[in-house]
């Protein structure tokens, strides 16, 4: 009996070290994921074999990723922080029920899983899950193996109908570049698979102005979004503003050394033989702004000409 407790305690453990080491090497999300973390309860954990999480934790990683989603184990640090409130949590249970045909009582198993918030999660919201799960199947202890492929593919299913979606990008005209604000990018036309929620996005095309969006997208199905592009004018371009400063430091030093040169010619020989300081001072004012003048004129014309261009 003490041998049999020893080998099932090993096997447990050498199961929660590989599940780790598979976590750690192939938990690897792609841009735009939307994380969704993976919690097996009691019930789970003690009416299958040890190495059932594991095996059904990695099962889950590739087809949760080609549908948008990054699936993570959930821990106390993430129950706790407020930031992840609104992620999801893939909860499953088990519940069996007793039928009693001929005096022979048959136990039925059903795993349950479904989709909580860890907001309603840490408000104590769990029961009320049970009246709309995501998936809900019978099996019988002995179809465990088997089992499995079947909940994961039924699981996908109801995810994939439920809360993902087909987002297709068009543009007027096509080509523009489409970012995302956690790295998703692509060239219009494209179609991206998400999971159903808000996404902001960013269209950018040479010579059109740029386009900023947030996209609600509240259902499942196929989504299409048209942006229409508009042709940048030069008083939309960031160059406009440092045109207008030179431009005006051009007018104000030209208007300057008028003053400074009309002041230069009225002072006479007296003047120059007399207050010889001053006669230069006013000279070298003049000489001063037309430098200035002149440089302001060249900038304003350049940063007026890139207007056109950025």
């Amino acid at each position: 009996m003490e041998i049999n407790r020893l080998n099932n305690y090993i096997i447990f453990s050498l199961g929660c070290l590989l599940f780790l080491c598979l976590h750690s090497f192939s938990n690897t999300c792609k841009p735009n994921s939307k994380t969704l973390y993976f919690y097996c309860d009691k019930a789970v954990r003690t009416s299958t074999d040890p190495g059932f999480t594991t095996r059904i934790y990695n099962q889950f990683l590739e087809p949760l990723g080609e549908i948008g989603y990054c699936l993570d184990l959930l821990n106390r640090e993430i129950l706790s922080d407020t930031i992840n409130k609104n992620d999801m949590i893939l909860y499953i249970t088990m519940e069996n029920e007793s039928d009693h045909h001929f005096g022979i009582t048959d136990s039925v198993f059903f795993m349950i899983i479904n989709l909580i918030s860890i907001e309603d999660w840490n408000s104590g919201k769990r029961g009320k899950l049970f009246s709309h799960p995501l998936i809900s199947l019978s099996y019988e202890p002995e179809e465990l193996s088997t089992f499995e492929t079947v909940l994961i593919r039924k699981t996908i299913e109801n995810l994939r109908t439920q809360y993902v979606c087909n987002l297709r990008i068009h543009s007027s005209p096509q080509g523009a570049l489409i970012q995302s604000e956690s790295g998703l990018e692509g060239i219009t036309p494209l179609e991206w698979v998400l999971p159903v929620g808000d996404i902001s996005i960013e269209a950018s095309l040479d010579g059109y102005e740029q386009i900023r969006k947030k996209l609600d997208i509240n259902d499942p199905g196929i989504h299409t979004i048209l942006l229409q592009m508009n042709k940048r004018q030069f008083y939309n371009s960031k160059f406009i503003y440092p045109s207008v400063v030179f431009g005006l430091a051009a007018i104000t030093c030209f208007i300057a050394e008028g003053q400074y040169y009309s002041k230069y010619t009225n002072l006479g020989k007296g003047d120059y033989y007399d207050n010889p300081e001053k006669f230069n001072k006013v000279f070298k004012r003049a000489k001063n702004c037309e430098r200035i003048a002149i440089a302001s004129t060249i900038l304003c014309g350049i940063s007026f000409g890139l207007t056109f261009i950025f």
